[in-house]
């Protein structure tokens, strides 16, 4: 899944234990960047299989691999990066010790904040938090199906962990008992093995796994999706596909999680509370602007880079555009920019302004735009596309003439105001 999520946003070669030597003197990387893996991708599936992590248990060291590649990195004055996503599950194991692992690394990115210490302790001061986050290109609400009463569920049975077990059986009788079609996309049915089989009262409903690339499709098109977190109560770690579901426009319930309490509030429902509240429209649509906001990739990778390399990349730059008979409607707008470190200029003549300088473009009528979330909307939606913000439950594109609080790529909106009188929006 960080395959998928963070190689489109850059230059990346993919080690595996047999070809780090060549990759490296052909590719010469910026850094290395290893996650806490259990197999590795599907291309090299099982490459890294108990190569990572650190087995205490064993007589011989596991990681020859990785520490070969470590060594080179070394050697060549190659930047070290781990992203420990098993925290804190696996602090303390000894069979299973990412934390080992990490310590090896130059930098070190965890997604339990409260694991920073530990690290410290270990005389690593380059330790960062580093959540996890969700690719908008496959995870996104456009075109999402109208309400249809359909929960899913995309993911794996742990046998061994009898909490979690106790949760699942918990969210998915709530969902039958309620009236929902429920469908459970099993990560693991293709494997065959008792251990990671659901019960057999959910037989009926299990469904084969989909590529990760069309999960995306899964949550768009169902009312509501469950979340299982192994880790409850962490102020900061819950699972990834939280800000999935989150950015598809789906409601979520989960069974407990300190962590997504603190963040998202109301606006999950929690199967151990005493008056379950299925996330209503607001609470779908307040989850959804903060995670396009907040916890897209392209914020993660962007703040990964910044700390690795030390580059710093400027925020969205905005023109913004008001009729001049509500100038006092610009002031507003104004602050709202130099919050997000945007520009913005008055509307005098269209023709004599150079958009050379600026990302986005937008002709305001109102103060209530949400300049930020509509520039994160074209993380997806193609370029030469406007994005509106609306009040209803649209999320899919239309033919329009009204060009008011339609934010519009830079290069295109000058010719789309002096020559266009339809044009395609984005209703998000």
């Amino acid at each position: 899944m960080t395959w998928d999520n963070f190689s489109p946003l850059c230059n990346a070669a993919y080690l595996t234990p047999d070809n780090f030597i060549e990759t490296f003197k052909e590719f010469k990387p910026d850094f290395l960047f290893c996650e806490a893996t259990w197999r590795g991708i599907e291309e090299f599936k099982n490459c890294w299989r108990t190569k990572v992590y650190k087995n205490r248990n064993l007589y011989f060291e596991n990681r020859q691999a990785l520490l070969q590649i470590i060594k080179y990195c070394n050697e060549n004055n190659i930047k070290t990066v781990f992203w420990n996503k098993e925290d804190p599950y696996f602090i303390n194991e000894n069979r299973n010790n990412f934390f080992d692992t990490a310590l090896l690394f130059d930098y070190i990115f965890t997604t339990a904040e409260e694991c920073i210490p530990y690290y410290k302790n270990e005389g690593k001061n380059k330790v960062f938090f580093l959540p996890f986050s969700f690719a908008p290109w496959i995870f996104n609400p456009l075109n999402r199906a109208k309400k249809n009463n359909n929960a899913i569920f995309t993911g794996s049975w742990y046998n061994f962990a009898e909490e979690r077990i106790d949760d699942t059986c918990k969210l998915f009788d709530y969902l039958l008992d309620n009236g929902y079609n429920l469908k459970i996309y099993d990560r693991n049915k293709k494997r065959n093995k008792d251990k990671s089989n659901f019960p057999k009262k959910y037989s009926q409903y299990i469904e084969s796994a989909v590529p990760y690339s069309k999960t995306g499709e899964l949550y768009r098109a169902n009312d509501i999706a469950v979340n299982i977190n192994t880790i409850k109560y962490s102020e900061s770690m819950f699972a990834r596909r939280v800000f999935e579901i989150m950015a598809c426009a789906t409601g979520i319930i989960s069974n407990e999680s300190k962590a997504m309490r603190m963040t998202f509030g109301n606006n999950v429902a929690f199967i151990d509370d005493k008056n379950i509240i299925i996330p209503n429209k607001e609470s779908i649509r307040s989850n959804l602007k903060k995670v396009f906001k907040k916890y897209t990739v392209n914020e993660q990778f962007d703040f990964l880079c910044n700390t690795v390399l030390g580059k710093t990349e400027s925020s969205n730059r905005i023109f913004v555009f008001c009729y001049s008979n509500i100038e006092p409607k610009f002031d507003k707008n104004r602050i709202i920019f130099q919050k997000i470190d945007s520009s913005n200029q008055l509307l005098e003549n269209i023709k004599d302004i150079d958009f050379k300088l600026s990302d986005y473009a937008i002709l305001v009528d109102n103060s209530n735009v949400d300049f930020e979330f509509l520039a994160s909307q074209f993380l997806f939606i193609p370029q030469n596309v406007g994005v509106k913000e609306t009040n209803d439950e649209h999320y899919y594109i239309i033919k329009s003439k009204d060009i008011n609080n339609v934010l519009f790529k830079a290069d295109n909106f000058k010719q789309i105001v002096l020559n266009t009188d339809e044009f395609d929006v984005y209703l998000a």
